[in-house]
């Protein structure tokens, strides 16, 4: 893959050397890992794996700019997975407690002398990433 500078121009990058169908495919594999039921259950891999390229997809609509993120619902495959999994009781998460809370507030200043803060931080930021921040295009 080429240099790029931005998520959309890596999908781009990706969508152009791949497809959208082989950005599918890494993607369900990833998926799979996770989920070792997909190897054991042809029906429930198929419906995976059309929710995984209709998410890539809404994926790439936004990248593309095609799509506000407001606008964006759930794909009706990606809907239909999700059910399918909850019908089937399959656990896609686990919740835990958070570990012991800490009984006082950390101390200020932990972190000192370990990073630096470049003056060009503190410069305005160009118009064009500044209008990015309202949403204007």
């Amino acid at each position: 893959m080429s240099t790029v500078e931005t998520w959309q121009e890596a999908v781009a990058t990706a969508l152009g050397e791949l497809g959208i169908e082989g950005l599918g495919a890494i993607a369900f594999e990833a998926l799979e890992a996770e989920l070792p039921l997909l190897r054991d259950e042809p029906d429930l891999a198929e419906a995976a794996r059309a929710s995984v390229v209709a998410n890539v997809a809404l994926i790439l609509d936004f990248a593309s700019g095609t799509a506000a993120l407001a606008d964006l619902e759930p794909p009706p495959a990606a809907v239909a997975f999700t059910r399918e999994l909850a019908r089937r009781n399959v656990p896609v998460a686990e919740l835990r407690p958070l570990s012991r809370m800490p009984k006082k507030p950390r101390p200020i200043g932990l972190a000192r002398g370990e990073l630096t803060v470049p003056p060009s931080f503190f410069e305005p930021l160009p118009a064009e990433l500044e209008g990015a921040f309202r949403g204007d295009t």
